[in-house]
């Protein structure tokens, strides 16, 4: 039995009886694939880090004050008053203090950023799941038609194969040509093979959602 949602054998696929179709997938049925989907666990994912990055740089919000000192152009001392060992060399020394409120545009900054991100990754999924939404449309619309045409085509097989006995009758009477008959014959294996070509389309897309 076929099972939308479970994996299929080639053994499966080729002992496939075309003439017995599976129900149509209903939409809940859908559904419940699209959640595997693996764009929409990228998006969940990239959403979920987005915020833990917004609460992270809310976090680091408190800020620190730094001392960094060089010393000299070629010559680097622990203190400020060993740099003068040998004033010759006209050492300098660079001090460098970074206190809260220096850092306070960049944490701003990594904020705001942060904040982008999450509403990217929010936008990004929003979109996704519509997108699914509508893909899923589309098959319940596919298979609708599919049903339809099968139908349509198995109806149409019946008269043609009617109007080929009819015509095999009338040339054993003697009453048609051959190419008369012929063409009635052709026209049944012509609507014969639509209906084949609609159940195989129906199997295919079947079988898209399992793979």
């Amino acid at each position: 039995a076929f099972h939308y949602g479970n994996k299929a054998t080639l053994q499966q696929i080729e002992n496939l009886n075309l003439t017995e179709l599976p129900p149509a997938p209903s939409k809940e049925s859908l559904q419940a694939l699209a959640i595997n989907s693996p764009t929409l666990l990228a998006n969940a994912q990239a959403q979920q880090q987005a915020k833990q990055n917004v609460i992270r740089q809310k976090q680091n919000n408190g800020l620190s004050a730094n001392v960094d000192v060089s010393f000299g152009y070629n010559q680097r001392a622990g203190n400020i008053g060993g740099i003068y060992q040998n004033p010759l060399d006209r050492q300098m020394a660079t001090l460098s203090v970074s206190v809260p409120i220096l850092d306070g545009g960049r944490a701003k900054y990594n904020q705001l950023l942060a904040q982008n991100q999450l509403e990217q990754a929010e936008l990004s999924e929003q979109i996704s799941t519509q997108s699914v939404r509508q893909q899923i449309e589309n098959v319940l619309n596919q298979f609708e038609q599919l049903t339809n045409e099968i139908a349509l085509a198995k109806a149409s097989v019946a008269l043609a194969q009617n109007r080929e006995t009819k015509y095999a009758n009338l040339f054993a009477a003697g009453k048609i040509t051959v190419d008369q008959y012929l063409e009635a014959q052709n026209y049944t294996q012509n609507i014969a093979f639509n209906l084949l070509q609609a159940r195989v389309n129906y199997w295919r897309l079947g079988y898209a959602l399992v793979f």
